[in-house]
């Protein structure tokens, strides 16, 4: 059971680097303007990398679902179990953002050669998802974290 919630804290942890990171770079709507910001947004998602993070956090998810069920079963509501659950609950309405941001993206996809004014409002769609998103991934990240002395 160690071994895989370390697993868990791991990838948990490389997930809400990665989704954080990327959060970084919607600032900077404000000084490259909606155009670079929207065609630059839409090459990055069209790419592997939104694939991959998407199945290393399905994984990721599933495996903290097990791991949570099974500590509940075997060792009750402690604070472990607990604060797995609570982990699992904030992934849960972090991939709710992801899924958001993603819908926004598509949106953007289709508006990539409009003008500005068409591909603002899929823009700012994206980076108030996105913020929620990194946000919860975050959280979840740190509250999995804290569940280790409990292990």
């Amino acid at each position: 059971m160690a071994f895989l919630f370390l697993t868990i804290v791991v990838a948990r942890g490389l997930t809400a680097g990665t989704i954080l990171g990327l959060g970084m770079m919607i600032p900077m709507k404000a000084k490259v303007g909606t155009r670079a910001q929207a065609n630059y947004l839409s090459q990055m998602y069209r790419g592997v990398g939104p694939r991959i993070y998407g199945a290393a956090n399905v994984s990721m998810t599933s495996a903290l679902g097990i791991l949570s069920l099974w500590t509940l079963a075997a060792r009750g509501a402690d604070a472990f179990s607990s604060l797995l659950l609570a982990s699992l609950g904030l992934t849960g309405l972090g991939l709710l953002g992801t899924f958001f941001s993603l819908r926004a993206m598509r949106g953007l996809w289709s508006a990539v050669d409009k003008d500005d004014s068409s591909r603002s409002p899929f823009v700012d769609r994206f980076a108030r998802w996105h913020i929620y998103g990194a946000v919860c991934h975050t959280a979840a990240f740190i509250i999995l974290s804290l569940a280790a002395p409990f292990l």
